[in-house]
């Protein structure tokens, strides 16, 4: 029995040993993995997503391959739906929106210009002059940087639409097999880990997929939430494209402290070359949202905690913003949740 557990351990590590250094040469070479690595992540989180909702029906006695059936059928009609109705309204804003961001460009640098005329032509101190005059300067190049930046990523997220239809249409595949055999993977997995830790993996494994699903499903709920009350505000004071901009501020909502600040910029700045009144009703319109959000969409939806103090939320969605970009941002509060949980188990163990 020693000399099983003995080689069982062995064989726990060689293969945790191999799996990362899989994953640190994948990483290096990720450029050349993505297209084969993408589809296995958008399958799993699919699966990740839908496997409660296959549970509900499992437990109303349907077989666990009718239940997938039936949500990825529920899921096609609504992919339907949403093709009928929704993107085509998207599309078309998108495609005016980028065809007149030049013009907006040419907009506020037209009226940058004029203020800096206004500035020189004062009786300003010459100091001050100058001073005022290398900020509007600043400011210009900063938000035709901030135009061009968003032309160039809205033509190339045109660009590879196909791909990442591809990308779905895989994943779905992949995540109906991954749901199908769930029991499977869970048993191979516990066979691989050492029996004396077997329990503990289980139950952390079990803390983990409660924090991580509650914080996933939460936050793309209040994100559709927002969007649409967004969507609403935006439409009744008159702001163009107000459908897109709200769906802007919707999904960048998912970023902790700094979303909402992301997404409510798009929309003021758009709302200011109609109106100074209109800029300001627009930011009225994304503060009330806020304040709905904190009070009442989040603390009813949100019904499970990441438990992390503020100041560390922020800390670390400013390191994976840096580190990783929009994913680094996104992705910070639920990995470090879960390193936490893992963190608190060793320390519970080692004392």
């Amino acid at each position: 029995m020693l000399k099983k557990n003995i080689f069982k351990s062995t064989v726990f590590w060689l293969i945790l040993v191999l799996f990362l250094a899989a994953a640190y040469v994948i990483y290096l070479n990720r450029d050349k993995f993505e297209t084969v690595i993408i589809p296995f992540v958008v399958g799993a989180l699919v699966a990740y997503l839908l496997n409660p909702l296959v549970g509900i029906l499992q437990r109303r006695g349907i077989p666990r391959w009718l239940a997938i059936v039936i949500i990825y059928l529920m899921f096609i009609l609504l992919t339907a739906v949403c093709l009928t109705f929704f993107i085509p309204v998207v599309y078309s804003n998108i495609s005016e929106l980028i065809s007149n961001i030049p013009r907006y460009s040419q907009q506020y640098e037209a009226m940058f210009n004029n203020f800096q005329n206004s500035i020189s032509y004062s009786t300003l101190p010459v100091q001050v002059k100058e001073i005022v005059i290398s900020q509007i300067q600043g400011s210009l190049a900063s938000i035709q940087q901030l135009f061009l930046s968003f032309l160039k990523t809205s033509l190339g997220a045109i660009n590879s639409v196909f791909s990442l239809l591809l990308n779905i249409v895989l994943g779905m595949i992949i995540g109906f097999y991954i749901l199908k055999d769930l029991d499977y993977f869970k048993t191979r997995a516990e066979i691989l880990v050492p029996r004396r830790w077997r329990g503990t993996a289980v139950s952390t494994a079990g803390e983990i997929n409660v924090l991580v699903s509650a914080f996933i499903q939460g936050q793309l709920i209040i994100a559709a939430v927002i969007g649409i009350l967004e969507i609403i505000g935006l439409s009744i004071i008159g702001v163009k494209y107000a459908f897109i901009l709200g769906l802007i501020g919707g999904i960048a909502n998912i970023i902790p402290y700094f979303g909402p600040f992301i997404g409510a910029v798009p929309a003021v700045a758009i709302a200011f070359l109609d109106s100074p009144l209109k800029a300001l009703l627009a930011v009225l319109v994304f503060v009330v949202v806020q304040q709905i959000d904190n009070a009442v969409i989040t603390p009813r939806i949100m019904s499970e905690k990441v438990g992390m103090h503020p100041l560390l939320i922020i800390f670390v969605v400013l390191l994976g913003g840096s580190l990783f970009g929009i994913l680094g941002l996104v992705l910070a509060v639920p990995i470090t949740a879960v390193v936490k949980v893992i963190g608190t188990k060793i320390i519970e163990k080692i004392v």
